[in-house]
């Protein structure tokens, strides 16, 4: 069907692509996602602060008469706004490695799929059981199941 230097031609082109496809998705998932939260990685995984409240924010709490669980999540908004951009971040670069490796992994299995003919019987290795000397030969029993 295809000759063989055709295959591996097809081959080393598909698992370059692969190679593209993975630094390319690590290369733009450690680029900065913006408003000073870090790269796609240091981003997604940014620690959420502690909502319990220091004395200084009680202390805010009560002078600005604020509620503190508006505030608590004033506290914690830019941080989930990084985490969801670093999310985005990760998400759109395993996306876009998806769109090259899934093609490069079908081309590949097409190429290399073993065909029916290409399939070697079982019977031809290991020899057929009912051969008197193959390896799978079993000496016949002068007896039948109970021993009679």
């Amino acid at each position: 069907m295809v000759a063989p230097a055709a295959r591996r031609l097809i081959a080393i082109v598909c698992a370059a692509l692969v190679v593209l496809a993975v630094v390319g998705a690590l290369v733009y998932s450690f680029q900065p996602t913006g408003n000073g939260c870090g790269s796609g990685w240091a981003a997604a995984r940014k620690p959420i602060p502690s909502p319990l409240l220091t004395e200084e924010e009680k202390q805010l709490i009560a002078r600005d008469r604020l509620q503190p669980y508006e505030f608590g999540l004033a506290k914690q908004l830019p941080i989930e706004e990084c985490r969801r951009a670093g999310s985005r971040r990760l998400i759109s670069a395993g996306l876009g490695a998806l769109v090259v490796l899934i093609p490069a992994g079908a081309i590949l299995a097409f190429l290399y799929w073993p065909r029916r003919e290409d399939l070697v019987d079982e019977y031809e290795v290991v020899g057929a059981p009912d051969e008197p000397d193959g390896p799978n030969s079993v000496p016949p029993k002068r007896t039948d199941w109970a021993g009679r």
